[in-house]
């Protein structure tokens, strides 16, 4: 196995030179944060780069194409009454036309909410009052939903489709309605203040059984929060020639991708179309991309020793893995795919923008160090004092350059996610050894309690995911009376041809962990895990399957 990369300065040294010119042409210091005349300057620097393909249709769009179509399109929102601190949501895949509508919001300072397309009229009409949109952009496949919900939230945002629409308003329209080409070679970005005015608006906390919430991230934050991925490359521009996207735009890995792909230039493939596994087989063995940000559960979906042959994926140069915990099972099974290929797990925050730590030499149980510009604090549950011994366990609390702003129109949870000090409270438990190394043990919110003892399910899914009949499992819990507590379910996903037992599983957590952390509620084998958009495991319906299983 090769040499891994380290992080090193050449990100911050070209971005240094884009930003100072940026700042030199507009004789504001505050604009090397902004994103949107960043992303300009760069469109302009290669005008004949090809910055996106579509690889539905094999459609392919220059920097060039893309900077005329924004400009316009920022000139008939404008026009249209879209100012700064204004919010525009988008229910669409990754098509096209969001870069188009998404670099003409971030010129204007307007705020782009990124909305998941799975969502049921009540869900989005909850959503929608949240973030109450002046336009949703969507498509037919989600029109109905959008326009619904949008009535029952008893809003007056204009919905525009992205694609023909006899009911409303269709993109092309809006261009010819509200748009000016005469202003094309004239227009300039709105000039606001990068660190107080919101670029995006990204759903957060669904995901586990909380209620959903936006995570208001300004145009510095967002910037802080996203270069650090790319810390490990050394050439830039085009650190890398080609990145899949796989993440929808609710995800923020997808925001890093929409928002660097144009500064560093480098190529972006996306679809529109749902990306199952044959689908992104196709993709990579037609246009060989070099560079993805994947979730756990995807990424072990890829290895699957039985599909493997359908798809070459030694073409990849730099694979990041993360939105949620990264066994070490799975790290080893990437590595010895794809050895030569540099892979990094993420782990960061929404609220932080992103990445939070460095993953640089670490133990491979291990999640990293934490970067220079985050400050950190470890705090006892219990005792909600202050961590300083090594090894024990405690919630991160960070501050830095890439902590949002609040939570879009939610004072009381802002508040309730903050100290008095203005520590994020991350709810994430870890504990760091004497060499500064993060270890990741669970979500708070997550935790099993098991007659007063506290029980991790990812300690327990490490242990069953040992086993080699184990393509996939998550643990929940069951209450079958007060006095105990939570029981705790292993739901567990055989690999193909594997018969792996129940009581194989029950013997392995037993000869592994202590008795408090016994599979008391049983086992339940699946055919696949409920997942979320974002390639999650979505804990909340999980745990309501399994509870209506056990019930039965």
């Amino acid at each position: 196995m090769h040499a891994r990369p380290r992080r090193n300065a050449s990100i911050y040294l070209f971005l240094d030179d884009l930003t100072s010119r940026v700042v030199a042409r507009s004789g504001i210091p505050s604009d090397r944060h902004h994103i949107g005349k960043l992303i300009q300057q760069s469109l302009r620097d290669d005008p004949n780069f090809i910055l996106q393909i579509d690889a539905s249709t094999d459609t392919r769009e220059t920097s060039g194409s893309v900077l005329r179509r924004s400009t316009q399109f920022a000139i008939a929102m404008n026009n249209f009454g879209i100012k700064c601190g204004d919010v525009i949501g988008l229910v669409v895949p990754n098509r096209r036309e969001v870069c188009i509508v998404m670099y003409a919001a971030l010129y204007l300072g307007a705020a782009v909410a990124c909305l998941d397309v799975n969502m049921g009229i009540n869900e989005m009409q909850e959503v929608l009052d949240n973030v109450k949109p002046q336009i949703v952009f969507s498509m037919n496949d989600y029109i109905k939903t959008v326009g619904e919900s949008v009535t029952r939230a008893k809003l007056s945002s204009e919905i525009v489709t992205l694609d023909a629409n006899d009911d409303h308003l269709d993109i092309e329209t809006f261009l010819r309605k509200f748009g000016d080409v005469s202003k094309v070679d004239v227009f300039k970005p709105t000039e606001f203040d990068p660190s107080q005015t919101i670029s995006f608006l990204m759903m957060t906390s669904g995901t586990t059984g909380g209620a959903v919430k936006f995570a208001a991230l300004s145009h510095a934050s967002i910037l802080y929060g996203c270069v650090d991925i790319w810390s490990r490359q050394h050439k830039f521009p085009d650190p890398e020639r080609m990145a899949l996207i796989l993440s929808p735009l609710q995800w923020v890995s997808a925001i890093f991708h929409y928002v660097l792909s144009p500064v560093l230039r480098y190529t972006r493939l996306q679809s529109p179309l749902r990306l199952d596994k044959p689908y992104i087989y196709t993709m990579i063995n037609k246009y060989r991309p070099t560079h993805m940000i994947c979730s756990p559960p995807l990424m072990a979906s890829l290895l699957n020793m039985d599909d493997t042959n359908s798809c070459d994926l030694s073409c990849f140069n730099y694979i990041v893995v993360g939105g949620s915990y990264v066994s070490p099972a799975l790290l080893k099974a990437i590595q010895k795919t794809v050895p030569n290929t540099d892979v990094q797990v993420l782990y960061g925050q929404t609220e932080m923008s992103g990445m939070i730590v460095s993953a640089d030499d670490k133990p491979i149980e291990s999640v990293g160090r934490l970067i220079e510009t985050v400050q950190f604090r470890l705090i006892d549950h219990n005792t909600h004092e202050d961590i300083v011994e090594p090894n024990k366990t405690g919630e991160l609390w960070v501050k830095g350059p890439g902590l949002f702003k609040g939570y879009y129109n939610d004072p009381g949870r802002t508040k309730e996610t903050f100290s008095d000090d203005g520590w994020f409270k991350t709810g994430d438990l870890l504990y760091m050894d004497e060499h500064r190394y993060l270890y990741f043990v669970d979500r708070l919110k997550m935790l099993l309690k098991y007659k007063n003892h506290h029980v991790s399910p990812v300690e327990i899914e490490n242990v069953i995911q040992q086993h080699p009949g184990v393509y996939q499992v998550a643990v929940t819990g069951i209450v079958e009376d007060l006095e105990s507590g939570d029981l705790p379910v292993a739901c567990v996903v055989r690999r193909p041809g594997h018969d792996v037992t129940t009581l194989e599983i029950k013997e392995l957590v037993k000869n592994s962990l202590s008795d408090t952390k016994q599979l008391r509620g049983g086992v339940i084998f699946m055919d696949q895990l409920p997942m979320t958009a974002s390639s999650k495991i979505n804990r909340s319906l999980l745990k309501k399957i399994v509870t209506e299983l056990t019930k039965e």
